[in-house]
């Protein structure tokens, strides 16, 4: 897939205003890039190493802050009422 000024990204990917979306964890702070299609989990990246592997810079992209699913607390359920 291309942008609108030529770069290519990954296919699948989403684009937002013609620009990439990598969503960023708050707690790891590692990234990966939007709407890949995918069978397995989504794979959280360093941020440089996305950025690399897809030819971007920081001010490329549309940045959403989220958190991933490793970092997401874990839902237990109590036993006592």
């Amino acid at each position: 897939m291309r942008t609108g000024d030529g770069e290519e990204v990954g296919e699948g990917s989403l684009q937002f205003f013609g620009r990439p979306v990598l969503f960023r964890c708050r707690s790891c702070e590692r990234v990966r890039l939007a709407g890949l299609l995918e069978v397995s989990r989504p794979i959280w990246q360093d941020e440089s190493a996305v950025l690399r592997g897809q030819e971007l810079s920081r001010e490329d992209v549309w940045w959403f802050h989220i958190c991933c699913e490793r970092c997401q607390p874990t839902e237990h359920t109590s036993d006592s009422v």
